[in-house]
């Protein structure tokens, strides 16, 4: 719900679209090998010359999508890192993936526990002042609110939670999902600002149904965050040991673990 939506039926497509490629190779073939004339002769070689930059294209789209389900779905954000910028390397051409790959990488360095690295690796990305539509403003703030959470920097927090925010306020209807992100930001910001019964109170009317993994991962972390403040330190335990189940291979929930009081 809070991160890049693909297509349904990846595989599907995948396998249509590679079924296209190789029927226009075989009738483009088949036209050079005729006795047709010229003109048609001349546009199959054309097609011929495409195909590959096609299957290129095509084979980046395929990296972008694996490292996505790497991302949200396998927890294998060092995976997702390396194979989301070879896709921002190596995309020079069409820049397909410009306004989209940074954020999924930001993500990556997050669950990597490089939170103070997201900020830099924006600018670098975006290096010309770069005029974001509503949706990657969105996206931008709220990666860098994630970041600020992550860090504990109260101030960068405060500056992104007002201006996703701004952002909310300025649509004129929001649907019943964008409703349970607004209310999550919500406990993320107050856990993360001292206020933990509030906290805890949004945490706990929340429908997490929509949520995936690797969102339950951090709704049961900060969830855990406000119940240890709280000194609820059974239920902290209890949903920090959750969220490490859901996502073992999270380098921030093990360098940041959540545990019981210590027992004098």
């Amino acid at each position: 719900m809070f991160n890049v939506r693909l297509i349904k039926a990846e595989g599907l497509r995948r396998v249509l679209v590679l079924a296209f490629y190789l029927g226009m190779t075989v009738v483009s073939l088949n036209i050079l090998l005729s006795n047709a004339e010229m003109r048609q002769k001349a546009f199959a070689l054309v097609v011929l010359l495409m195909v590959p930059v096609l299957l290129w294209l095509e084979f980046k789209r395929y990296i972008y999508v694996k490292a996505n389900n790497e991302l949200n779905q396998k927890d294998m954000p060092e995976e997702c890192l390396k194979h989301t910028r070879f896709v921002i390397k190596t995309d020079l051409l069409l820049k397909q993936y410009q306004n989209m790959a940074p954020f999924q990488e930001g993500y990556a360095l997050l669950d990597l526990d490089r939170a103070e690295e997201i900020r830099k690796t924006l600018e670098e990305r975006f290096k010309r002042k770069y005029e974001f539509s509503k949706g990657r403003n969105f996206e931008h703030s709220y990666l860098l609110f994630q970041a600020a959470a992550a860090k504990g920097d109260r101030n960068r927090l405060k500056e992104n939670y007002e201006e996703i925010d701004r952002i909310f306020n300025t649509q004129q209807r929001l649907s019943g999902d964008l409703i349970t992100l607004r209310h999550y930001i919500e406990a993320v910001n107050m856990a993360c600002n001292g206020e933990a019964a509030k906290a805890i109170e949004r945490f706990e009317h929340l429908d997490t149904n929509a949520f995936k993994r690797r969102e339950l991962t951090y709704y049961n972390y900060f969830y855990a965050k406000a119940c240890q403040m709280n000194h609820d330190y059974e239920k902290a335990e209890e949903l920090y040991r959750k969220a490490v189940e859901l996502s073992p291979n999270n380098l921030f929930l093990r360098n940041h673990p959540i545990t019981a009081r210590k027992k004098s």
